[in-house]
């Protein structure tokens, strides 16, 4: 079950040696990263997972998803999506170009981490199994309004700011949930996401990665 996988990758990543190195590795100084995000978006989670695991330092900048006005200063080449990175200064768009920047210039914590099996199953997280949530999560008002209340902790935003982004926005994502839902062919959005919770579950060794995480993994436990 989601709730099974959830508590077995915290408590191997905690403790397992491959994750205990990775935090004391410092042949090479990975530039550090501002990630514009939203707190809810499946890719963003994935992202910043990633990111810890590979003790990539970075700091967030919450996305107002109404108005996106934290993205205006980066819309220099029309991309408007999260999440968004500036790393060294060069923005990169998206999470898999932000974590394939940094597994191509960062040391891995063991070999075989992001191998092309790992790979594939980090694509899988991307093209199947987050695209399940957005629906699930905003199949009705209700459900959406209370994904949406994350805002209302958002201490840069001010109480219209919460208030309007968080009413709207959940309306406005339970009119995009069924759009998403026909997009993929969804006709139950909770039996279709479990489906692939339970197709994930087959992969684990106790993990994709065997006896430790792989980046599909960390991801995924995102």
């Amino acid at each position: 079950s989601l709730s099974r996988l959830s508590l077995l990758s915290q408590r191997s990543l905690l403790r397992s040696p491959s994750f205990l190195a990775s935090r004391s590795l410092s042949s090479s100084s990975p530039a550090p990263c501002t990630l514009y995000h939203y707190t809810i978006c499946p890719f963003c989670c994935k992202t910043k997972s990633i990111l810890t695991h590979l003790s990539i330092p970075y700091t967030t900048v919450e996305v107002n998803p109404l108005t996106k006005s934290q993205l205006k200063p980066l819309e220099d080449d029309g991309y408007k999506k999260v999440p968004i990175a500036l790393i060294g200064g060069s923005k990169v768009n998206g999470s898999s170009s932000i974590i394939s920047e940094y597994l191509s210039s960062s040391p891995l914590p063991r070999p075989g981490y992001a191998d092309e099996d790992a790979l594939r199953w980090l694509d899988w997280c991307d093209s199947h199994l987050a695209v399940r949530i957005y629906p699930a999560l905003t199949k009705d008002f209700s459900s959406s309004l209370q994904a949406f209340s994350y805002l209302d902790a958002v201490p840069t935003f001010t109480p219209f700011e919460k208030a309007s982004a968080k009413y709207v926005g959940a309306l406005a994502m339970v009119m995009a949930s069924g759009k998403i839902a026909k997009k993929y062919n969804i006709t139950d959005v909770d039996l279709s996401l479990l489906e692939a919770a339970q197709t994930w579950e087959e992969q684990l060794q106790p993990f994709q990665g065997g006896d430790e995480p792989s980046v599909a993994d960390v991801g995924v436990y995102g």
